[in-house]
C-alpha cells in the first residue's frame, strides 16, 4: 500500500522500543515531499502522552528508526511536553525587522 493512498500528511508509526528504549517510531511526509524525516521532534510531542500513559511513566526514551536516526527523551510537565537530546543544526537564518 502506498502511503500516499492516507488520508493524512504525515504518518507516525509508533511500537514498543525494546531493550533500550520505550518506544520506537518512524516518521513519513509523502505528500509534503518527505519521504522518511530522520529525527522528528513534534512526532515525539504528539505521540509521548499516550506513550507515557501506556508505559506509566512520566517521561519516555524514543528511538527513531530511520536511516540515520537518533534518540530523543521526553518529559511530561502538565500539558507541555519536554524533548532533550542531541541535536544538528541543518539550518540557519537572521530575521531583520
Amino acid at each position: 500500500m502506498s502511503l500516499f493512498l492516507v488520508p493524512s500528511s504525515i504518518v507516525i508509526a509508533a511500537c514498543y522500543g525494546g531493550p533500550d528504549a520505550d518506544v520506537s517510531i518512524r516518521v513519513f511526509a509523502p505528500r509534503l515531499g518527505v519521504a522518511e524525516d530522520h529525527v522528528t521532534g513534534s512526532a515525539l510531542c504528539s505521540i509521548s502522552p499516550w506513550w507515557m500513559e501506556k508505559v506509566g511513566s512520566p517521561t519516555v526514551t524514543v528511538r527513531q528508526a530511520s536511516a540515520r536516526g537518533g534518540v530523543m527523551y521526553a518529559r511530561l510537565f502538565e500539558h507541555n511536553v519536554e524533548v532533550a537530546g542531541l541535536a544538528r543544526t541543518f539550518f540557519s537564518g537572521e530575521i531583520r525587522s
